[in-house]
C-alpha cells in the first residue's frame, strides 16, 4: 500500500486485531528489531506462522523487512530476515453521537410534514 484512503487505513488497523498478529506487531515495535526465529520463540509459535504474520504486517506497510547483516563466521544461504517498526501514522476517527442533533432534525422535519 503507497496511499492510504481511509478504507485503506481502516482494513489496516483492522489485521491487528487478530489476537497472534497483533502480539507479533507489539512484539516488534518493542524490540525494534526482531528476526522470525526471534519471534516465534518469544510466543511459542513456528516459525513459517511467524513469518506469514510478519509477511502480512509488513505487506500493510506496518513492518519494515530487511536481511540481517551476518553475525560470526560467513555461512551459506540466505541472510535472516528482520522486522522492524515503519514509519507509517494512522489516524482513524470515528465521528462522536450527537443525539440531540439528531433529535432537533427530526423534530424540524415533521413539524415541516
Amino acid at each position: 500500500m503507497t496511499e492510504y484512503e481511509p478504507r485503506g487505513e481502516l482494513a489496516t488497523a483492522a489485521l491487528l486485531t487478530d489476537q497472534l498478529r497483533g502480539r507479533l506487531y507489539r512484539l516488534v515495535r518493542r524490540r525494534h528489531q526482531l528476526s522470525r526465529d526471534e519471534a516465534a520463540a518469544e510466543l511459542g509459535i513456528s516459525r513459517g506462522l511467524a513469518a506469514f504474520h510478519l509477511d502480512k504486517l509488513v505487506d500493510a506497510g506496518l513492518l519494515r523487512a530487511r536481511s540481517r547483516a551476518a553475525e560470526g563466521p560467513p555461512r551459506v544461504g540466505r541472510r535472516p530476515k528482520v522486522y522492524e517498526p515503519s514509519d507509517l501514522e494512522l489516524e482513524i476517527t470515528i465521528p462522536e453521537r450527537r443525539y440531540e442533533l439528531v433529535g432537533e432534525l427530526l423534530v424540524d422535519a415533521v413539524a415541516r410534514a
